[in-house]
């Protein structure tokens, strides 16, 4: 990067390489995204990177903890695209859990 001075110096800073390595633990599940958030039409899309071959327990809550979704989903190695239908959700704050990880999404009807 070059950084020009008031008085018209300039100076070049040093080039640094950086590297970064996402390591999983062994049967572990991300939540790349979900979306469209907030969800106004019928279903939201999630993308999930899992480590390895696996069923993972997936939960939709809202805040009062009454459960909307549950089921098991099967997942392949490295990025996979699921659907959930939520033309059945009232508007709110909604919770997906996979695995260890829990992501937020909102809800919205009657825009």
């Amino acid at each position: 990067m070059k950084q020009v001075d008031f008085n018209g110096k300039s100076t070049y800073s040093n080039i640094i390489v950086i590297e970064s390595k996402c390591q999983f633990l062994k049967n572990e599940a991300i939540v790349a995204s979900i979306f469209p958030n907030p969800a106004i039409g019928n279903e939201i899309s999630v993308e999930v990177i899992a480590s390895a071959n696996q069923d993972q327990q997936v939960f939709v809550a809202n805040a009062l903890e009454r459960v909307f979704y549950n089921t098991t989903w099967s997942l392949n190695e490295e990025t996979n695209k699921i659907t959930i239908d939520v033309s059945t959700f009232p508007t709110g704050t909604y919770f997906l859990k996979i695995g260890n990880e829990t992501k937020t999404f909102v809800k919205i009807n009657n825009i």
